[in-house]
């Protein structure tokens, strides 16, 4: 990732100035360089772009807006699936993005209306509320899985960042599972750190399961389901399926929960149930500690 230096638009960010350039507003530097150098920069320079042609100069909140979603998107092109607390925030865009100031919390609450994010360490450090009771106050999942009814889950634990969802699914809470690029997270050295379907099938398969046509509960099998997003399928999630034929998840940082049905979680964030395993169930599952 190339270190970008600061420009008079970035330090008047980080200062929070309220004097802006007049219009035209000068084009950060990073837009100007080659596109070839992160993928990410072509969207980003198509949203920047369009905010360009907008009447922002004197409209404070459209100002906001439009800082906040570049911000957002460069930071979510930058991170890891399986952050921990102290890498977001040491991250340089989510650093931009507390320093715009309070003004912003109204844009962080919409983000965590519309699907779940770390955005709980910046309205703490906003607001000097702690992250825990943030979250328990903004913890409605059924707006963030439109699928789940307030029926249809129950939590099951505490929030962790000692494993994740592909832990979770494997049994192992003693660590995060994913196929990161940097190498920062657990996965097998053989497979594929790319986050396709086939290479977690291939995880699971190296664990006994094999792929199976469906969620349905049969008798004397365990399953897991793989959820992927997008027309690249890229894996988002996966969970696991209990005795009763209910299923657990564990949720990013936050909780694990029981959930009736794999479709509850169809979202944005996860994107869909796109492949299903099975393996005979173990007479007691008791994850690796």
């Amino acid at each position: 990732m190339p270190q970008f230096a600061a420009t008079y638009f970035e330090q008047a960010e980080y200062s929070r100035s309220k004097e802006w350039p007049a219009k035209p507003r000068p084009e950060p530097h990073w837009v100007r360089q080659k596109t070839s150098e992160r993928a990410s920069h072509r969207l980003i320079v198509k949203i920047w772009g369009y905010l360009r042609q907008q009447d922002l100069s004197n409209d404070g909140e459209k100002e906001l807006a439009a800082e906040f979603t570049r911000y957002k998107l460069q930071w979510k092109a930058q991170r890891s699936p399986a952050s921990a607390p102290e890498d977001i925030i040491r991250n340089w865009p989510y650093r931009a993005i507390v320093a715009l100031g309070p003004e912003v919390i109204p844009l962080l609450l919409r983000e965590l209306e519309k699907e779940p994010d770390d955005w709980f360490w910046a309205l703490a450090i906003l607001t000097g509320a702690n992250p825990e009771q943030l979250h328990l106050m903004a913890k409605v999942w059924e707006r963030v899985f439109p699928k789940l009814a307030p029926d249809d889950w129950s939590e099951t634990s505490n929030n962790t960042i000692t494993y994740n969802c592909i832990a979770w699914a494997v049994g192992d809470t003693t660590k995060r599972w994913w196929p990161d690029p940097f190498g920062e997270l657990f996965w097998p050295s053989d497979i594929q750190r790319v986050a396709k379907v086939e290479n977690f099938v291939r995880l699971f398969e190296r664990h006994g399961y094999s792929v199976c046509d469906d969620g349905s509960l049969e008798s004397g099998f365990e399953k897991v389901v793989i959820y992927a997003r997008g027309a690249a399928q890229a894996v988002k999630h996966a969970a696991w399926q209990l005795e009763d034929g209910t299923w657990t998840s564990k949720l990013g940082p936050q909780e694990d929960i029981n959930h009736k049905t794999p479709e509850g979680l169809t979202s944005q964030e996860y994107g869909e149930p796109v492949r299903f395993l099975r393996r005979p169930r173990k007479s007691a599952r008791i994850p690796m500690t």
